[in-house]
């Protein structure tokens, strides 16, 4: 088994992980400090991934290559950057509000409904019955295990 299909997993672990812990550090700091220190410790892990791949990049997979230049720029560009920030920032205000079980519940719904749009609409791959009722499922099973408390 290779290694990356434990990824979706951890990165489910890793969200919950940041989001409580963002969560208690805007007890400290604030959530604008929280997110600004958040943003520091990303912009610096991801100059070291630049760096990386720049002077050595045998030793990453050809997904973190450099390509294109600035030329390339398009103004959707600065979409994935905002939703990052509206994670880091968003999550601890929501578990602050309503705890981590809910807000996970209807972040895992967002995503099923918005994965199916876009492999159909990005990804050119079809959205088929059986597809929307796994989504409906798991949504429904969220929905129910969450409804107890």
């Amino acid at each position: 088994m290779r290694w990356f299909i434990l990824l979706p997993g951890i990165l489910g672990v890793a969200a919950v992980v940041q989001g409580g812990l963002n969560r208690q550090l805007s007890n400290t700091w604030g959530l604008s400090s929280t997110a600004l220190f958040n943003t520091l410790i990303l912009l610096a892990a991801a100059l070291f991934l630049f760096a990386l791949a720049r002077v050595r990049p045998d030793l990453l997979p050809d997904f973190f290559r450099i390509k294109g230049s600035l030329d390339a720029f398009r103004w959707w560009y600065l979409i994935p950057g905002l939703c990052g920030l509206a994670l880091v920032v968003g999550i601890p205000f929501a578990i602050h509000r309503v705890g981590a079980f809910p807000v996970f519940l209807g972040i895992l719904g967002g995503q099923l409904v918005m994965s199916l749009i876009w492999d159909a609409l990005v990804e050119h791959r079809p959205v088929t019955a059986i597809r929307m009722a796994g989504a409906a499922l798991a949504i429904v099973s969220a929905w129910m295990v969450g409804r107890q408390g």
